[in-house]
């Protein structure tokens, strides 16, 4: 199970949303792209994912933070 982070207000490279993932602190990462397409949350469409073909290439995208939820 994933927690799904507030999508970003902007676009960012892909480079630059991994930071921003990363700046955000413990656990907090780009969506697989299983999750990316498979997850029953619209909000995860539409922004990058974990290597993403775009990579390479300077388009910018929202990004929606993920983080795996830890079992007690």
């Amino acid at each position: 199970m994933i927690e799904i982070g507030q999508k970003s207000e902007f676009e960012l490279t892909y480079h630059d949303a991994v930071m921003y993932c990363f700046c955000l602190g413990e656990g907090w990462r780009l969506p697989t792209w299983s999750e990316y397409y498979n997850f029953d949350n619209p909000n995860l469409r539409g922004g990058w994912y974990v290597d993403d073909p775009l990579t390479d290439k300077a388009e910018t995208f929202t990004v929606t933070p993920v983080r795996d939820l830890k079992d007690d």
